[in-house]
């Protein structure tokens, strides 16, 4: 009867560590699981690739480019998880379509862990998926800067101006949508306000203002959204 009581005991405490064996941190984007706020751990490996076929323990993808980290191998076998293991289920993933994943690696082994969120989907050119706080989408060109996932909190992080030095027009770009209107303010190397405007700034595209009726000179423009702000530095030529 003892040895009945101890072997109970001793399945019930191997369920219970399995039912335990993934235990999370709540991360709901993709930078704050790869970056906790001193950088990206050495032990990820960021990666454009295809799913190429599923098998009977995982699938198989195609790496295309290496955003972070290196691999050895162009193809990659990932192992299907079954929730307890801290494995994501690939069975999800759809042959064929193509994902940023953050994988895991282990002497030359790579896991893709339900902690946080791990993969973005790509379609054509356009990455979606929790990315960052208040960002679900960002141009593909653009996620090599954005995967250092360093003050992606601001919204403004994704802007871009040029050209620098400027003689008729500066461009304002972002790499994000911006639906909601930007403060924009532009001022003299004396502190003075020369431009004052509330805009919208379409992703890739972006907008321009005028600076031939600007003296030549160092000026500062001046972003604003949401609580945020970011500055850049421009130099205007003379025309």
């Amino acid at each position: 009867m003892k040895a009945l009581i101890v072997i109970l005991a001793l399945q019930l405490g191997a369920v219970s560590a399995f039912v335990h064996a993934c235990t999370c941190v709540d991360i709901r984007t993709f930078c704050e699981t790869i970056n906790r706020g001193d950088g990206i751990d050495s032990s990820w490996v960021v990666v454009l690739a295809e799913v190429r076929r599923h098998t009977g323990n995982g699938m198989e993808i195609q790496v295309e480019d290496v955003l972070f980290g290196a691999v050895e191998q162009t193809t990659i076998q990932l192992r299907k998880g079954n929730g307890g293991d801290c494995q994501v289920n690939t069975d999800q993933f759809d042959r064929g379509n193509k994902y940023l994943f953050a994988l895991w690696s282990f002497q030359n082994a790579y896991s893709l862990s339900t902690c946080g969120v791990t993969w973005l989907e790509v379609r054509g050119e356009t990455v979606t998926g929790s990315i960052a706080p208040g960002i679900d989408r960002v141009r593909l060109d653009a996620m090599p800067e954005v995967t250092a996932c360093e003050g992606l909190g601001n919204p403004l992080s994704s802007l871009h101006v040029g050209p620098n030095p400027a003689n008729r027009y500066v461009r304002i770009s972002s790499s994000v949508p911006m639906e909601q209107p930007v403060d924009l303010r532009v001022y003299d190397i004396a502190g003075r306000r020369v431009l004052i405007e509330a805009v919208v700034i379409p992703d890739e595209y972006g907008l321009e203002f005028d600076t031939s009726n600007l003296p030549a000179g160092v000026y500062l423009v001046q972003t604003k959204m949401r609580g945020f702000t970011r500055s850049f530095k421009i130099v205007v030529q003379s025309t």
